[in-house]
Order: C-alpha cells, then sequence, then structure tokens
C-alpha cells in the first residue's frame, strides 16, 4: 500500500524531516569523515550522457516546519535545477528547523540528493535516523542530474522575497563549504566539517 508523505508522517512516532541510513551516536564527530578522493576527469571516461528536466517553484525553494500532531514536519523541497548544488545548506536549515529541542529517533523522507544530506546531518547531530524512499539510487531523479558551484534556473527572479535571499545565500554558504571539504581542500583540511567563519563563494549571484 502506498501512502502520501503527510499520511506517512501522521502515523509515525518521530520528528519527519523531507530523504538506509544508519544509526549515528551523539559521540560521532564529523571530523573523522574522509574527503573523497580526486576525480579523474577525461571526455574518454564518460560512458552515457542523460538529460534530466526539473520543474523549479517561481518563488524558490521550500524550508519551513509545521506541527503534524505529535511531531514536527519539516518541509525541504523545490530545488529545481540546484538541488545537489544546495543540498547540504539546504538540508543544514532543514535538520536546525527540525532537530532544535527534539529527542529521539528521526524519519527522513526521501533517498535523493537532499533526503541523504540531511539524512547525514542528522546522523552527525546524534539522532538515530531511518530513510523511508519510494526509489533508491540509481533510480532517484538526483542520480541523473548535474551540479555546479553557482545555481541557476530555481526560482524567478521577480518572486522571491528578501527573507527567501537570505535563507538561499545561508543555503548556498554551508554547501559550499561543505563540498570544499568532500574534494579535500587543503584549506579546509582541519576536519570534515568547515569552520562557521570561513568565508562563503565571493558573489552572490544566483544565475
Amino acid at each position: 500500500m502506498l501512502l502520501d508523505r503527510r499520511t506517512f508522517a501522521a502515523a509515525g512516532s518521530a520528528a519527519i524531516l523531507s530523504g538506509c541510513a544508519t544509526v549515528g551516536s551523539r559521540s560521532a564527530r564529523p571530523s573523522a569523515c574522509a574527503p573523497l578522493p580526486p576525480v579523474k576527469v577525461d571526455q574518454s571516461r564518460v560512458i552515457r550522457t542523460i538529460a534530466g528536466l526539473r520543474p523549479y517553484r517561481a518563488s524558490g525553494f521550500v524550508v519551513r516546519t509545521e506541527p503534524l500532531g505529535d511531531k514536527r514536519l519539516v518541509h525541504n523541497y523545490g530545488h529545481g535545477g540546484a538541488g545537489i548544488t544546495l543540498s547540504w545548506g539546504s538540508s543544514k536549515l532543514a535538520a536546525d528547523l527540525g532537530l532544535s529541542g527534539h529527542s529521539g529517533p528521526v524519519a527522513v523522507i526521501g533517498a535523493g540528493a537532499l533526503g541523504l544530506t540531511t539524512a547525514r546531518l542528522v546522523q552527525e547531530a546524534g539522532f538515530p535516523v531511518t530513510v523511508y524512499a519510494k526509489a533508491l539510487p540509481p533510480d532517484t531523479t538526483s542520480n541523473v542530474a548535474g551540479g555546479q558551484i553557482a545555481p541557476f534556473g530555481h526560482f524567478n527572479e521577480d518572486a522571491v522575497t528578501p527573507e527567501w535571499r537570505r535563507q538561499f545565500l545561508a543555503a548556498m554558504d554551508y554547501s559550499w563549504r561543505r563540498f570544499q571539504i568532500m574534494v579535500g581542500d587543503d584549506s579546509a583540511s582541519a576536519g570534515c566539517l568547515p569552520s562557521s567563519r570561513r568565508a562563503g563563494p565571493s558573489s552572490s549571484r544566483d544565475r
């Protein structure tokens, strides 16, 4: 039997964040993470080319929380073609909203880029997390999506608010710093998570 997200969330007993993961512990430290090995980029290594269409919301992606019975439901969706690029930062915003004052297990719905980064951040915060998904990689949309450091095509310039732009810049800042760590940037090799004082992208352009 298939359930929609709201019905599933209402039937559960945990805080719900909109991404199988192992159970983390509160003593786990992000600094134990190892950077990804350098990618060998060469045209001869291309094995297939796929185009994917990613609809977006004119008013920008959504990260917000709402009560659902005795649980807290956190929405994190609508990133269009910028899902991978903004995944760590947007998931950080969602995790901060969902985990504040929370105790006990966490459920993440969806196993795309946003779901998996959300689950990892929940683990790093020391909470047990389970990912529920209709499809797993390589059958998710994120698996055939590209990512770039300057996201574009994920909102309408005239439809977003100043508050949303601040949210976007916060997500972009954290995503940029997290990806720098993952590729093994020597200037950020002190741990898996970067310092909050580390500078973000030099430009705030969103297209």
